[in-house]
C-alpha cells in the first residue's frame, strides 16, 4: 500500500451552476455542484489512482440525490491523484502560502 501524503484530492466537475458565492440557481443534481461548494470528508491516506467515496455536505442550500429527493448531504466519488496529472478544468485548488523551498547554494 502506497502513503500518498501530499497528493490533492480532485472532483471531477462536469459544469457549473453557482454563483460567486455557492448559492445553487435551481435544482441541480448532486454531482454537478463543483467541488468548492462542498465541505466532504477527504483522506490523503489512500492508494495512488484508487476511486474512493466520501460524505460531502453543501456549504448552502440543496442538491437532487439519486432518487430526485432534495438533499444537502450526500456521498462523492472522487479519484487519488497528483495534481499535476489532472485536467486544469477539473481543479479546485486552495493554494499553499506557507510552502518552504530549499535553494542549493
Amino acid at each position: 500500500m502506497i502513503n500518498v501524503n501530499f497528493i490533492l484530492l480532485v472532483f471531477i466537475q462536469l459544469f457549473s451552476f453557482v454563483d460567486s458565492q455557492c448559492n445553487l440557481i435551481g435544482p441541480i443534481s448532486c454531482n454537478l455542484v463543483p467541488a468548492e461548494c462542498l465541505d466532504c470528508s477527504l483522506t490523503i491516506d489512500c492508494i495512488y489512482g484508487e476511486q474512493l467515496s466520501t460524505s460531502c455536505r453543501m456549504f448552502n442550500g440543496s442538491c437532487l440525490n439519486v432518487d430526485k429527493k432534495l438533499v444537502s448531504s450526500f456521498e462523492r466519488l472522487y479519484i487519488c491523484q497528483y495534481c499535476y496529472q489532472t485536467p486544469f478544468d477539473e481543479l479546485a485548488c486552495t493554494p499553499n502560502t506557507a510552502c518552504r523551498h530549499h535553494q542549493n547554494g
